[in-house]
């Protein structure tokens, strides 16, 4: 990207929202949430069934979450040590 800088910032931030949603959201939704999951009601933390359901989302959220982040040190340290000179 360096050796084909855009004139704005907006083309930066576009890749930026796509890479996101591309590598982000939509693992995210498909191996976190899932698509078997109903919507949960207003007065969720008042039924037992539901609190559990949504306690499973919250634990898959943070693992979600955690492993991205040592992924992502895990790639960058990696990257840092192709790239760096001799």
């Amino acid at each position: 990207m360096t050796h084909h800088r855009f004139d704005s910032a907006l083309p930066y931030n576009l890749l930026a929202l796509v890479a996101g949603v591309i590598f982000l959201f939509v693992p995210g939704f498909f191996f976190v949430i899932g698509l078997n999951t109903g919507a949960f009601s207003r007065w969720w933390f008042t039924d037992p069934a539901e609190r559990a359901r949504y306690a499973i989302v919250v634990r898959h959220m943070f693992i979600w979450f955690v492993s991205a982040g040592v992924v992502n040190v895990l790639f960058a340290s990696a990257i840092e040590s192709l790239f760096q000179g001799p």
